[in-house]
């Protein structure tokens, strides 16, 4: 079964303190070691091995943090996100799986 992961929202863009993506499994249980978040004007952040569980999320937040099962942290100290900007979710091989555009 091919992954389908989902950006599900953006919440706080702009705001370096609460800014975060959250990425579900919409389907089977996916290892995201390899993935990526980008935006289009060149910010990475590669998601580490973790097995990501049919229903369930996690949440790639900007900021640095200790990582948890449902909290990831990009350790950046500046805002990435920003209103009307495309998220791109990229499986392992760099192939585009799904995007969402920030409200």
């Amino acid at each position: 079964m091919a992954a389908q992961l989902a950006v599900r929202q953006v919440d706080a863009a702009g705001d370096i303190g609460n800014e975060k993506v959250v990425i579900v499994n919409l389907a089977g249980n996916v290892d995201l070691a390899g993935w990526t978040l980008r935006d289009l004007r060149g910010h990475v952040f590669t998601l580490p091995a973790l097995v990501l569980h049919e229903g369930g999320a996690v949440a790639v937040h900007t900021a640095a943090g200790t990582d948890t099962v449902i909290d990831l942290y990009w350790g950046l100290s500046a805002p990435v996100w920003r209103s009307g900007e495309q998220v791109v979710l990229a499986d392992p091989s760099g192939g585009q799986h799904t995007t969402f555009t920030v409200p």
